[in-house]
């Protein structure tokens, strides 16, 4: 049986931002919102201009999320804070990570209030997080209610964050595109956001950082994210992993590294590698020719290898270990993977 989930309402647009986070709330009534965001909140243009949608005497409770702050712990003391205030609505804005931060808050407070509280969130650059590796389900029923894409949030990042972007983009496209489960949204999604991602990463440089750039930055950030309504493939979990087993990897830098050895590993459906490959102007997608891509954009961490990142052998042990227990990857390949970029 094939499970197709999609319960997001989603605006995408420049300047986007105020308007539709006011008619959003001031449509569902709501009047007691939990701001979450990178601290610190006092600077962030962000969650000023997120602040300027509210409806008029609308106040929020805020919290901004230390750069090393363990999500869990940051999660638990979000919900100590605004117990008995009455909370009706969670708005998460800015990194993958305040997203994530306002995913567990609102299934906490959700099982405090005894309902499913309204998610708010609006992305940066890096887009929407990763699924849970362990449970699809979880991530499935915790997508935000409504998405806020406004590419004009995003003209602050120079070339090296949406180098980052399209690369972890094009991981996840790919992956989604690639995994033999039936789901034709998430396909199309996916071929849409590779084919973003093959056009911008060639020529993604200083000079050309545009709103039109950044549009189609977001564009395949959102169309990779729902493509893994699918599930999440070998390459995310295993640089997932790694960050698991060396903290402050470049997780970004080892998937540019991984996703090309999974795919000569991996020995994807020729009908699937075909169309990729013509998107990419060859007749199959190659391990070579995303290689050659990847490589030629590769940013400020020109690593060559793994062990440039500061990686062990013990550390790839650890991750290989770890990948193989999710059942991501058949026995040993997580292993023969790593070892092949190492």
């Amino acid at each position: 049986m094939t499970l197709i989930t999609y319960p997001t309402r989603v605006h995408f647009a420049d300047d986007v931002l105020e308007d539709a986070l006011h008619s959003e709330l001031e449509g569902a009534g709501l009047k007691a919102p939990l701001l979450l965001g990178e601290a610190p909140l006092e600077t962030s243009e962000t969650c000023e201009r997120v602040r300027s949608g509210f409806p008029k005497g609308m106040k929020a409770v805020s919290w901004g999320v230390a750069p090393d702050a363990d999500l869990s712990e940051s999660a638990k003391q979000v919900v100590a804070m605004v117990e008995g205030q009455g909370t009706d609505v969670v708005i998460s804005f800015g990194s993958a990570r305040a997203i994530e931060l306002g995913r567990k808050v609102r299934r906490a407070l959700s099982e405090v209030a005894g309902y499913r509280l309204p998610f708010y969130a609006v992305p940066g650059i890096d887009g929407l997080p990763d699924p849970c590796r362990s449970n699809l389900e979880t991530w499935r029923t915790s997508l935000p209610t409504v998405l806020i894409c406004d590419p004009t949030l995003t003209l602050a990042e120079g070339a090296e964050a949406g180098r980052q972007s399209a690369v972890m983009s094009l991981v996840r496209s790919t992956e989604a595109f690639l995994a033999e489960t039936y789901n034709p949204p998430a396909d199309g999604m996916a071929l849409d956001a590779f084919r973003r991602c093959i056009g911008i990463l060639p020529g993604i440089d200083a000079t050309r950082m545009d709103i039109a750039l950044h549009r189609d930055l977001m564009a395949a950030a959102l169309n990779s994210a729902f493509s893994q309504d699918k599930g999440v493939g070998p390459t995310q979990v295993l640089t997932a992993a790694l960050k698991d087993v060396l903290t402050g990897v470049d997780t970004v830098a080892a998937a540019r590294l991984i996703l090309p050895a999974v795919i000569e590993a991996m020995n994807p459906d020729r009908s699937k590698a075909d169309v990729l490959g013509r998107l990419m102007g060859t007749t199959r997608l190659s391990a070579p020719d995303l290689r050659s891509l990847l490589r030629k954009r590769q940013g400020a961490n020109g690593a060559a290898r793994l062990s440039d990142l500061g990686l062990s052998h013990a550390h790839l042990e650890g991750a290989a270990a770890e990948a193989e227990r999710r059942h991501i990857l058949p026995d040993g390949l997580g292993r023969a993977v790593l070892e092949a970029v190492y």
